[in-house]
């Protein structure tokens, strides 16, 4: 895997050839670090993403990455908008083979006059950038990562300061080489690998280059080892060989490996990487099939990390307050001697005189055996009953508050235990109902433009269908609001139901009112799955009509009770797994009468 400068200089010509003469009709900013410009050109909508995400900095066209747009446009994607929405592409170039972009784009400032603003996308990792300026070589107007004096001295990154280009590298432009500048440089650097060689002395390349040069000189030597000087001229043949197939980029490939997930990728097929290859016809699609899972997984992780913080911290709050009314409800046998120790001192007054700390007594309801009972020197006898009566009243009465404060405690904890797992296993598509269900259990705050009477509906739960063997449809809830959905309103009476046992997971439906062994089986397998025991070897799953489940008042999103449920054990083969996961189906949930 290389982003390399040879790759950004192939995007860039592609990119220039497609959207040049283009208008930008809109621009959006799914999360902080990407970009997505659809552009028209030659009668074609083209979608163009910038990406200075830290982790897979990029950029290419793609038709089918989907990203939900935030409630408020970030302040960058507004200033997008204003400067360059409208505008028309004037040019797509590579700065000096480094992996830096630029977009240059023709428009109309405040006056109505043109004027050219530049998009700047600098790929370095993680400190990767995405700029607006003024003009080419001109002020910055902003930025989605400020830098300033005080972490760098020499380039600040902030609005209003003049954009400052990377420090050059002394290097040459590999595009340009020939033969006698490659030999006479590397008769300087003899000692050096051939690898190390090329990224010292050329811009734009990357190790996987190098690797991928030393791998092809080493099959080319196979028949045996060249002269030093037929070895130099090897060196340079094949250089210049590789640097023509990715000026051409005519055949990029993906290499994937033994599960069938891209490992790598270049402008060319990749010899030094094992594994099936898959070859494209333009780079652009290449890049769009090699990033798009890893960058949604990415985006998802970053999204639900703050989430995860805090589902955590009220989920720590809830297990204190749970430990904390148990231990009131465990001072029971305490409250019992309050009550005796007060009858024993009514008793005998007589034997408590004020002043003193503490008393003996028998016991009358324990074969009067002795009982030491604490004083308060201020106060007489009856007195001191009263306040060991007053402390057992108080006991009694807060302990029917306490155990309903018990149990909200406990239902708090299973439901923040299942939001847990639900963000630990959703994809980006499923958080935005995760969201939903967070503001409306109250632990995020509303959404700033939340639908108003007659604004836009709110997109429809979606669940996911699977089938058995026999092509019965398993129908698979993905967070609580779609598991309420699917098991109270999709689901029909004489449908089977299933649930992992005693652990959060998804709720499962069989729509079939009498299903085949194997077929419940499968349902049983894929509860397990969609759970938090989805790495366990076995798994309870426990099973019951649809008709036998109801909701209490009040509960919290997919929490429902059940009796007369049977429990199946089931392993999870992940053969098995493999082939239920390939017959899913994303289903718009409709309500059946």
């Amino acid at each position: 895997m290389a982003f390399d400068g040879l790759v950004l200089a192939a995007v860039a010509r592609e990119l220039d050839a497609a959207l040049t003469g283009g208008r930008i009709d809109k621009i959006q900013q799914p999360t902080a670090d990407d970009i997505i410009m659809t552009i028209r050109a030659s009668r074609i909508n083209q979608r163009l993403v910038l990406s200075a995400n830290k982790t897979y900095p990029r950029a290419h066209l793609s038709h089918s990455l989907a990203l939900p747009s935030p409630p408020v446009a970030p302040m960058f994607c507004m200033l997008l908008r204003k400067h360059l929405e409208g505008g028309r592409i004037a040019s797509i170039t590579q700065w000096k083979r480094e992996r830096i972009l630029f977009v240059d784009v023709e428009t109309r400032d405040e006056l109505g006059d043109k004027a050219l603003r530049r998009i700047v996308l600098e790929i370095m990792g993680r400190h990767s950038n995405l700029l607006l300026l003024d003009r080419p070589d001109g002020t910055i107007l902003e930025a989605t990562s400020h830098t300033p004096r005080a972490i760098n001295r020499h380039r600040e990154v902030l609005p209003g300061r003049p954009y400052v280009y990377p420090p050059a590298q002394n290097k040459s432009d590999p595009f340009v080489e020939t033969g006698k500048g490659f030999a006479a440089r590397r008769a300087e650097n003899q000692d050096q690998p051939v690898e190390r060689f090329v990224m010292d002395s050329y811009l734009g390349i990357s190790p996987f280059f190098g690797k991928e040069l030393a791998e092809e000189l080493r099959q080319e030597a196979a028949g045996g080892p060249p002269t030093a000087t037929a070895a130099g001229t090897l060196e340079w043949i094949v250089f210049a060989d590789m640097l023509q197939r990715a000026k051409e980029a005519k055949w990029p490939a993906i290499v994937q490996d033994e599960a069938r997930q891209p490992k790598a990728f270049y402008l060319f097929t990749p010899m030094h990487v094992p594994g099936r290859k898959t070859i494209f016809t333009n780079v652009s699609e290449c890049i769009d099939t090699f990033f798009r899972e890893r960058a949604l997984a990415d985006i998802a992780r970053s999204k639900t990390s703050g989430y995860s913080r805090l589902i955590k911290n009220e989920l720590e709050r809830a297990v204190q307050k749970a430990d904390k009314f148990a231990a009131l409800l465990d001072a029971a046998a305490d409250a019992e001697t309050w009550r005796v120790q007060g009858e024993l001192l009514t008793a005998y007054p007589h034997e408590a005189v004020k002043g003193q700390t503490r008393v003996t007594l028998p016991n009358f309801y324990d074969q009067e055996t002795l009982l030491s009972i604490d004083l308060d020197p201020a106060k007489t006898a009856l007195e001191n009953a009263n306040g060991y009566f007053k402390r057992y009243n108080k006991y009694k009465k807060g302990r029917v508050k306490t155990l309903e404060q018990l149990a909200v405690a406990r239902t708090d904890i299973s439901y923040l235990e299942s939001v847990l797992h639900e963000l630990e296993s959703c994809t980006l598509s499923d958080l935005p109902q995760i969201e939903t269900e967070l503001r409306d259990a109250g632990y995020l705050k509303k959404a700033p433009n939340a639908r108003k009477p007659g604004g836009k509906k709110p997109e429809p739960l979606r669940h996911a269908t699977f089938f058995a063997q026999d092509g019965t449809p398993i129908f698979v809830g993905r967070n609580n609001r779609e598991n309420d959905q699917l098991t109270l309103r999709i689901a029909r009476k004489t449908d089977l139901w299933l649930h992992v046992k005693d652990a959060p997971g998804s709720h499962v439906i069989i729509s079939s009112p009498d299903p085949a062994p194997d077929t419940i089986y499968d349902a049983a397998v894929l509860a397990a799955y969609f759970s938090k025991l989805r790495h366990s070897a076995k798994a309870a799953v426990d099973v019951v009509p649809v008709k036998q489940i109801w909701q209490p008042n009040s509960a919290r999103p997919g929490f429902v009770l059940f009796e007369g449920q049977q429990t199946l054990m089931v392993r999870l083969d992940p053969l098995h797994i493999e082939n239920l996961l390939k017959t899913v189906q994303d289903t718009k949930q409709a309500i059946r009468r």
